[in-house]
């Protein structure tokens, strides 16, 4: 199985990573079960491509990637908080949502 998450991060470092698969699932049992919706999938993306496109100062990028159950959301702040690069470079390889003019910048 996998799991897709969502990446927000500029050259000052990450910003978010989110499970959205978590998100995704959490809705359906929330609306099955007639309590409080929690945000939908597109709502975040939304949120962080706007974020994104109203900070162009920090020429943020937001990214789309599908991994298996071997990475958790914790997993990947904890790999981000060691190494931002890696992640940064990891999320690249998935789908952009949203890039600022730039490609492959470094990430401190």
């Amino acid at each position: 199985m996998s799991n897709v998450f969502v990446f927000s991060f500029s050259e000052q470092g990450i910003e978010a990573i989110v499970n959205l698969s978590a998100i995704d699932e959490e809705y359906v049992l929330a609306k099955m079960g007639d309590k409080r919706l929690p945000q939908s999938v597109s709502s975040i993306i939304s949120m962080m491509t706007v974020r994104a496109q109203f900070n162009q100062q920090r020429r943020m990028e937001v990214w789309l990637l599908k991994l298996n159950d071997d990475f958790t959301e914790d997993e990947l702040l904890a790999i981000a908080d060691e190494d931002p690069q890696q992640i940064a470079d990891m999320a690249r390889m998935g789908e952009v949502v949203y890039q600022c003019n730039t490609e492959n910048r470094v990430i401190t």
